[in-house]
């Protein structure tokens, strides 16, 4: 029967039944067992020939076929198909006409003060009708990042400060190299230790020993530059965790959503929308969309903020991540709007006693209930439909995250102060030993090339390779630098002037240890004979 036509009815009278039950105490169980119930279902619960999908059926569809299973009645030999409110249409205005046309409507409804004032009666509520807002979902912060300790600062900058960092070593380094030539200290260390005593002091750890000025002058600005840096990181760190979790807009019921005037998704004509504007006639935000999927889509296509639905519809397409839930970018954000329950209605009619078959079926959903029934029909329709998915804890990709970490733009001054003074702190000790006596700069060009050379015997691998060899090829490089040559030949001077003194020194041991053991044989000799050895010695 076409939506709207008037003077039809495919009605059953359930008056027999009724009068059954009053007279003879029948059981209600049986009573529907071999009837037809005629029902009502809407285009959008058939599939695309027009009939019940028996491989993936509707909720409601899954229900009532639980319901006559175990009440024994039919209905899919013959059931009526409603079409979708279109234009002004409501599904209100549908229900009122079908419950005048059929015995039932098999498609749940919720339940309002309107339509029960105006004769509508509800089997017992199995679908959450509780009106919920569903919204985009904020980035989730909460994977295991193994470089998140880098985030409070960005790449840039971090750069910036290990280039800063080695710097200063270097400097530092020829600084101590300068002031223990003038004062005829030793270092503190070698390149690499005070590399790596630049980093300790970069963390706050200083145990470097300035032997000059310009050294405390070169370490105060990189202690400094330290206690900017660890200030900083641990500022923008903590600041960094907490925006990090906190979503840019928190929505906790529907007052937030209208304050922030925020548009509103509503499927045109369903219970949903005429609740909303009825409850906010003068919000603006509200906008209509033409199908239930089309009102979470919507999100996606940015023609709205938030979608106001239903839980149980909510928690069934929550898990389509092809269509509604894309990504599983949607969540349910906020306390319900209002609490409410679905069901099958039906008119409230003496002429047919309609009320005793709301009774007898509302026998068979409270065992439903009871026994875990509609929660195994529920999850088979959620787990069965395709590409239905758990979308819980499921991160999403948001490329719109503003990127709060620090960068070379809000250190960078700091930085640069401190790599020109220890610049001038160089240029400064370079210029003292420039200008100083011509005796510190020769020794200080013997540690610098003697450094060189030390670095070349070890060579790339460490190991220490010929010394002999070695040196004959280091004389005939030098011999290009005539001061050099010269202090070349000093030293191969001393080192003779060394090997002929040990020589000597080895020669007069021997004599004396010959004389010694001379002696004592002499000494055994006059001890054997019984001589007096001291008179003897004595007489010598």
């Amino acid at each position: 029967t076409k939506t709207y036509a008037e003077n039809v009815t495919h009605r059953s009278n359930f008056c027999s039944i009724h009068s059954s039950f009053n007279t003879n105490k029948s059981d209600l169980r049986v009573l529907l067992q071999g009837k037809n119930i005629s029902i009502a279902l809407f285009d959008y619960q058939l599939n695309a020939n027009g009939v019940i999908d028996d491989i993936n059926p509707d909720i409601s569809i899954r229900i009532l076929d639980e319901l006559a299973k175990r009440a024994g009645f039919e209905y899919r030999n013959s059931y009526g198909v409603l079409d979708r409110p279109a234009g002004n249409e409501t599904f209100t205005s549908t229900l009122y006409w079908a419950r005048n046309t059929y015995d039932l409507i098999g498609e749940w409804y919720s339940r309002s003060i309107e339509r029960i004032e105006n004769g509508v009666i509800y089997t017992d509520g199995w679908y959450d009708a509780s009106l919920i807002i569903v919204t985009k979902k904020e980035k989730e912060e909460n994977l295991f990042s193994f470089f998140a300790f880098l985030a409070p600062f960005t790449h840039g900058l971090w750069a910036f400060i290990l280039l800063t960092t080695l710097l200063s070593g270097v400097v530092y380094y020829a600084i101590d190299l300068i002031d223990s030539t003038l004062q005829s200290k030793e270092m503190d260390t070698n390149f690499v230790g005070n590399l790596y005593e630049m980093l300790l002091t970069m963390v706050g750890h200083n145990h470097q020993e300035p032997k000059s000025t310009v050294a405390y002058i070169t370490l105060s600005s990189t202690s400094m530059l330290c206690v900017i840096i660890v200030a900083a990181y641990t500022a923008n760190l903590a600041s960094f965790l907490i925006k990090k979790n906190t979503p840019a807009l928190v929505i906790n019921s529907i007052d937030d959503v209208i304050g922030h005037q925020l548009r509103v998704c509503l499927w045109k004509g369903s219970g949903s929308a005429t609740y909303m504007r009825n409850k906010y006639p003068k919000y603006t935000g509200f906008v209509g969309r033409p199908t239930e999927i089309s009102s979470y889509t919507g999100i996606e296509e940015g023609a709205c903020d938030v979608v106001v639905t239903y839980a149980d519809t909510w928690k069934s397409y929550e898990r389509d991540t092809i269509n509604a839930n894309k990504n599983c970018s949607l969540q349910w954000v906020g306390r319900a709007i209002d609490t409410n329950w679905g069901s099958f209605p039906l008119d409230d009619s003496q002429t047919y006693c309609s009320s005793i078959l709301r009774n007898i079926l509302n026998i068979f959903l409270f065992e439903m209930e009871a026994d875990g029934t509609r929660d195994d029909i529920w999850n088979q329709h959620r787990n069965g439909a395709q590409g239905t998915d758990i979308c819980v804890n499921k991160p999403v990709l948001d490329q719109d995250l503003v990127n709060d970490a620090l960068a070379s733009t809000h250190l960078g001054g700091i930085l640069i102060v401190h790599v020109c003074i220890i610049v001038i702190a160089l240029i400064y000790s370079i210029s003292a030993v420039y200008f100083g006596p011509k005796q510190k700069r020769d020794l200080l060009k013997d540690k610098v090339s003697s450094m060189i050379v030390s670095r070349h015997d070890n060579g790339p691998t460490g190991r220490i390779t010929c010394k002999a060899d070695l040196e004959d090829i280091d004389e005939e490089a030098d011999l290009k630098d005539t001061d050099e040559k010269a202090d070349m030949e000093n030293k191969s001077k001393q080192k003779k002037i060394e090997a002929i003194i040990e020589k000597k020194c080895t020669e007069i041991k021997k004599e004396l240890e010959n004389v010694f053991k001379k002696e004592w044989k002499m000494w055994e000799v006059e001890v054997l004979e019984g001589e007096p050895v001291r008179e003897r010695r004595g007489g010598r």
